[in-house]
């Protein structure tokens, strides 16, 4: 947990504060201060405390399965689509298309390199910051037509479609690393 002030990881102290049978630990923050007042007074109510300092682990742990399973399947579906796709003109003249050897080609090509593509692209999404787009800028109807008298228009839409092919990754990156907080705050308390 953080502090609602300045957003430093918030300390536990080591007595807990006995006020009922509820006894529950009190938080502070040691850059700020925040809640160690209360503490030193004694002015602690487990009510208060218990208002402040909410607990949202089963929820952080739901959103994270379901950011988890978004993930999975923003890496394994593209994965699948691709091997499984010839399969889809499975109706067509087999003289002209045969699923089965196109499928196995797809299969061994994809097999070493889609990974090695897949983790090249989540480190490029890491490395850069996603681009701004002025979404104000972008031709004309809303960005439906293009505007000839204008270039920032196009180079709005580039960052869009930049942004657009870069959503995913940022997904991922989102869920490894709300996963190394909520591991580190798990092992921390």
């Amino acid at each position: 947990m953080n502090c609602p002030k300045c957003n430093h990881p918030l300390s536990r102290n080591k007595s807990q504060v006995s006020g009922g049978r509820n006894a529950m630990p009190v938080y502070y923050c040691e850059n700020c201060g925040w809640g160690r007042e209360r503490l030193e007074a004694g002015e602690v109510d487990q009510t208060a405390v218990a208002a402040e300092v909410p607990d949202f682990a089963a929820a952080a742990w739901l959103k994270l399965a379901g950011l988890w399973g978004l993930s999975a399947a923003l890496v394994i579906a593209p994965y699948v689509l691709l091997v499984k796709s010839p399969f889809l003109f499975g109706g067509a003249d087999p003289g002209v298309f045969d699923a089965q050897a196109a499928s196995a080609r797809m299969a061994a090509a994809l097999n070493p390199y889609y990974w090695i593509v897949v983790f090249a692209y989540i480190l490029i999404c890491a490395t850069f910051n996603a681009p701004e787009v002025n979404r104000h800028d972008m031709g004309w109807f809303g960005g439906l037509v293009d505007n000839p008298f204008s270039y920032s228009d196009d180079a709005n839409r580039t960052k869009l479609l930049i942004l657009l092919l870069m959503v995913p990754g940022k997904i991922i990156l989102v869920t490894l690393s709300a996963t190394y907080r909520l591991i580190r705050a798990v092992t921390a308390a």
